[in-house]
């Protein structure tokens, strides 16, 4: 009876756990007002590639997305946020409210096997 418990519940504790480590793979990014910072990265499909970052509202932000079989969405940080950006190469715009803590959210996304991408992001 024990050995028949503990794959359901190792299932349960996987599907319980899975929201929480969002966060801890999101890599916090450090945008330097009048600075460009420029990643180079890959993400495989199935995964995201999630980087969060602090600014205030009505900051201009440029983001540009080099890879072809990849796109970003950016979201105001909450859980809850509407997306500012869905699945684009390029935006570029005035911020909306962030989330109480001040962070944006902004996720790569593949859309083949492996997907290497640049971004560009510009704060002003």
């Amino acid at each position: 009876m024990k050995f028949k418990l503990l794959p359901a519940l190792s299932i349960l504790s996987v599907i319980f756990f899975t929201d929480s480590t969002v966060d801890a793979q999101a890599k916090a990014l450090r945008l330097v007002r009048g600075k460009k910072l420029v990643l180079s990265a890959a993400v495989r499909d199935g995964d995201d590639k999630i980087f969060m970052f602090k600014a205030r509202e009505g900051q201009q932000l440029t983001i540009k997305l080099i890879g072809r079989d990849a796109a970003f969405s950016l979201s105001g940080g909450a859980t809850d946020a509407e997306d500012i950006a869905t699945e684009t190469h390029s935006w570029a715009g005035k911020l909306p409210e962030p989330d109480e803590d001040g962070m944006y959210l902004l996720k790569v996304t593949s859309f083949y096997k492996v997907a290497t991408f640049r971004l560009e992001i510009l704060l002003q």
